[in-house]
């Protein structure tokens, strides 16, 4: 799967106002059904994410904000930690 795919869903224009709760469903999946397809898809979209950020940081203009928003206990910290283990921070 390619980045744009996964994350075009997510992409909010830079003059946009949105609400977290009306504007995205909470439920999305990506169509991932299991954790074995979960973990494979994030593999591949992992490094195509540090290649991305690589060249915004070349660029020095543009970021990227990523929001993780869940009750407490609802596996932020391992999210987190498993999505942006391939950045530079």
């Amino acid at each position: 799967m390619k980045l744009e795919e996964f994350d075009r869903p997510f992409r909010v224009p830079h003059d946009a106002r949105i609400s977290l709760a009306k504007d995205y469903d909470p439920a999305y999946t990506a169509d991932v059904k299991t954790k074995a397809e979960g973990r494979k898809k994030r593999q591949a979209t992992v490094k195509q994410l540090a290649e991305r950020q690589d060249m915004l940081y070349a660029q020095n203009r543009y970021a990227v904000l990523v929001i993780f928003q869940a009750m407490d206990a609802a596996g932020k910290d391992s999210t987190i930690k498993h999505v942006m283990s391939g950045l530079n921070t």
